[in-house]
């Protein structure tokens, strides 16, 4: 009896240890998923510790007006022409402000270190005093990751502006006031926030301020855009049976073309299926897989590696040239080797479907060994119950009679065991009943 109340309280004490460690594991995985989300979007002051944190993110681009001409070396606008606000549209980022022009404020003034770019006047212009409306707008596209920028000031400020960072339906993402305290005379705001891309950065003006700032060396990272590639699953093949339970490798070739070499490829970059399985020996091989006269990039990746399921119908790769550019590819593939009921598998002709006479069919199929893994279609013998032997490999191509078939493979596994799968086929044209009116 006793022994009986000590193996109930264990038991309860087991199950209440495991509620606990679950509730934890919940528990934590909330505060990671908080933090996550902090993470995700951060506002920065220091650009030392911006750049830190958009490294890798994404494709850099910088603005720094120092490549145009701002001269002459004199601290008013006065017989210069109006900056181009769209000047940078290629780069993706362009300047307008809602109620005057731009201008280029030239480096080698006293407050000015390095080019940068002026709304209406230059901060205490001698021609017209204080400038009081610096409202600018940026606009980002595409939208990017992060955005930064630097503010110059002659002085300590009055905190009036605003810099909201817009999203591409004009929402506010976040809003921060301009810093207080220029030193010496620069400050930096900068946003990363990968989850909602930013479009714009509107900074809003108070016209009674009194104070005036020009904004330089603008950094922003776009999402970098893979080039897509062309890939081709299981060369050879023209529906890629993938066995999911496989202990093997999935060949796999990135094809060259007119305008892609995939020589260029990477192969410690690559990364292939849901699971992202690297190149199974690190290194790639050349090979003319679809025989067009240029050089294609052979790779493996282990099945199990790769994450495809019983069911799938594609898989993608991803990866890097040597220079840097992303890219990816897709095939499709046929999942096979799911029945275990079934080591032989007729993939092609589906059972029961039609084919027109005088037409040659392919036949395709698929044979797993529980021991032996897949096995070699080269010992596949192809069968009809109409037309006998119809020809050794996989897949062949035949030439059926008339009539409803019924087309067997075999083959045998390395202890010598027959397997056998069958399928059936129709060859003559459907049967259509006409239609009258009464």
């Amino acid at each position: 009896m006793n022994t009986i109340i000590l193996n109930r309280r264990l038991t309860i004490l087991s199950i209440s240890l495991l509620v606990v460690a679950a509730i934890l594991v919940t528990l934590f995985a909330m505060v990671r998923a908080t933090s996550a989300s902090v993470e995700a979007m951060a506002v920065y002051d220091d650009p030392v510790e911006f750049e830190a944190a958009a490294a890798g993110l994404g494709d850099r681009q910088e603005v720094n007006f120092d490549e145009l001409d701002a001269s002459p070396l004199t601290d008013t606008i006065e017989g210069r022409d109006p900056f181009t606000g769209t000047y940078y549209q290629d780069l993706g980022i362009t300047f307008t402000s809602t109620y005057t022009d731009l201008y280029l404020a030239p480096g080698g003034l006293p407050w000015n270190e390095s080019n940068s770019l002026s709304v209406f006047r230059f901060p205490y212009d001698p021609c017209c005093g204080s400038d009081n409306e610096d409202s600018l707008l940026i606009v980002l596209d595409p939208p990017v990751l992060a955005v930064g920028f630097t503010l110059v000031d002659v002085s300590t400020r009055t905190v009036t502006e605003t810099i909201q960072f817009l999203d591409a339906d004009g929402l506010v993402i976040t809003e921060t006031a301009v810093p207080s305290d220029f030193v010496p005379m620069r400050a930096f705001i900068g946003l990363i926030s990968p989850d909602q891309p930013i479009a714009a950065v509107n900074v809003v003006d108070d016209p009674e301020d009194g104070d005036d700032i020009d904004y330089d060396t603008f950094i922003f990272i776009q999402e970098i855009v893979p080039l897509t590639v062309t890939i081709d699953i299981k060369p050879g093949s023209s529906i890629n049976p993938v066995n999911p339970r496989s202990n093997g490798v999935i060949p796999l070739a990135i094809l060259s073309d007119e305008t892609f070499d995939a020589q260029t490829v990477d192969p410690l970059s690559v990364s292939f299926g849901p699971g992202g399985a690297p190149e199974a020996h690190g290194k790639g091989h050349r090979e003319d897989v679809d025989e067009d006269g240029d050089q294609d990039l052979m790779l493996h990746f282990e099945t199990q590696a790769s994450g495809i399921q019983c069911g799938d119908t594609s898989a993608s790769l991803t990866g890097m040239t040597f220079d840097g550019q992303a890219i990816s590819g897709m095939d499709s593939l046929i999942t096979v080797g799911c029945n275990s009921n079934k080591p032989v598998e007729i993939i092609e002709p589906h059972n029961a479907s039609v084919q027109a006479p005088g037409q040659s069919v392919q036949l395709y199929g698929y044979a797993y060994d529980t021991e032996d893994g897949e096995l070699d279609g080269a010992g596949f013998a192809w069968t009809s119950d109409l037309d006998g032997y119809l020809g050794q490999g996989n897949p062949i191509m035949a030439s059926l009679s008339k009539g409803q078939h019924v087309l067997t493979l075999s083959t045998v596994d390395a202890d010598g065991n027959e397997l056998t799968g069958s399928t059936s086929l129709f060859v003559g044209y459907g049967t259509y009943l006409p239609i009258t009116r009464r």
